[in-house]
């Protein structure tokens, strides 16, 4: 026999109510951990896309003063101007003998890359001895020195 009295009722109401509340929190807690995982996905994603982006630019900031110390020797770099989408500039520095440095320096959404390049310079032909990512100095401490470190890709002559 079952018992249908009031206070059973209450019970039971009671147990649902709890219940909901239980499963409305799982829910809760499970769509805010996975928005939260789509997020760094999406922020990690945007980081590769910034430093692609300013590689690309770099390279081209690099291609462009290459074909320009081809055409003429004496070039001095280019001043910053835009460029798919970012912002790119070099200088051309005599080193002695027939070689430069080129370094470019490529901007895009607030982030920055310097590459230096140590090109030879020979019968209207510009190329490339070694490359490197140069990281800009920020500050010098006095006891550590300068924050540079750049790495090295070298090619071979």
């Amino acid at each position: 026999m079952v018992n249908h009295s009031p206070a059973s009722g209450r019970r039971d109401s009671g147990f649902a109510i709890v219940s909901t509340l239980l499963v409305m929190v799982l829910v809760a807690v499970s769509l805010t951990l996975v928005a939260t995982a789509l997020s760094l996905r999406l922020k990690a994603f945007d980081d590769g896309y910034q430093a692609l982006k300013l590689t690309t630019l770099a390279d081209a900031g690099l291609a462009e003063a290459l074909g320009n110390l081809q055409a003429d020797p004496a070039f001095p770099g280019f001043d910053e101007y835009d460029f798919g989408g970012g912002k790119v500039e070099s200088t051309v520095t005599p080193m002695g003998g027939r070689r430069v440095e080129v370094v470019v320096t490529a901007k895009f959404r607030g982030r920055q890359r310097n590459t230096s390049a140590m090109v030879r310079l020979s019968n209207g032909n510009a190329r490339v001895l070694s490359w490197q990512l140069v990281r800009p100095v920020e500050e010098e401490d006095p006891q550590d020195g300068p924050t540079t470190e750049p790495s090295r890709a070298s090619i071979s002559p």
